[in-house]
């Protein structure tokens, strides 16, 4: 049985806003109230505190998950007792969807990384894709833009050096930040070697590595001395830019 069961905590109302919201994500796309009804029904809207676990790995999945605040930790714990963060999934975010659909274990467990808010929808969510056209081609145009994000995370991990992926990432911040050439990181430099697949000590090398291009590092701010450099460091894909689609299922010729 999943860790969301048997917490007690009682299920938010969702409001008009959070409604409208929704409406807005992949999964909830042009769908008619009847179906978003349906959908909801069942459904659980809570807040949880940092560190609560949702899920863990070998369970059958209980939920499908839409993080609407905050941010849910994918991890797995070694023979040691050791826990490895494998992904941080920022809201928005929708996860579970391949394994909700098969019934598949989990192969990672889930927690809180920092206080979110999620929408929980239960089982019920299989039978109205195979009910409903417009929900299977949101359900398929999902499951097609996590496939190539990851595709874009395995190219990253074989095709760049750590000092290449951690350019990548800082320039990522610096356009979510509006430009600024001080920026802040959004969590601890554990969590970020995590989000690059590299080691903390990798991730310091790699930071110490990229002063060469005018990088200075201090505390949680990053000031970019050259994003030209910077840049250049980079060594983009713009065949793949992971976050920046727009993906939608092609149904026409």
């Amino acid at each position: 049985m999943s860790g969301a069961r048997g917490w007690g905590a009682m299920g938010q109302t969702i409001a008009s806003e959070e409604l409208e919201f929704l409406k807005k994500s992949l999964i909830f796309e042009d769908l008619d109230d009847a179906t978003v009804s349906a959908l909801l029904e069942g459904s659980l809207l809570q807040r949880f505190p940092v560190g609560t676990v949702l899920f863990n790995q070998g369970e059958i999945p209980d939920f499908l998950y839409l993080v609407l605040e905050g941010a849910l930790e994918l991890f797995t714990v070694g023979p040691d007792g050791d826990d490895t963060i494998i992904e941080i999934l920022e809201a928005p975010y929708t996860y579970t969807v391949a394994r909700g659909l098969t019934m598949a274990t989990y192969l990672v467990s889930g927690r809180v990384a920092w206080v979110g808010k999620l929408l929980m929808l239960r089982g019920g969510l299989r039978s109205l894709i195979a009910e409903n056209l417009q929900l299977s081609h949101n359900m398929l145009g999902l499951l097609s833009r996590q496939f190539r994000v990851m595709v874009s995370q395995v190219k990253n991990l074989k095709l760049k050096t750590t000092a290449e992926r951690l350019s990548c990432y800082l320039i990522s911040l610096q356009e979510q930040q509006l430009g600024a050439m001080e920026i802040t990181l959004p969590y601890d430099k554990r969590r970020i070697a995590a989000r690059l697949g590299m080691t903390p000590v990798s991730l310091s090398r790699a930071l110490a590595k990229l002063g060469d291009v005018g990088v200075s590092v201090k505390g949680s701010r990053v000031r970019i001395g050259d994003i030209d450099a910077l840049r250049d460091c980079c060594k983009p894909d713009d065949l793949i830019r992971e976050g920046q689609e727009d993906l939608r299922l092609v149904t026409g010729p």
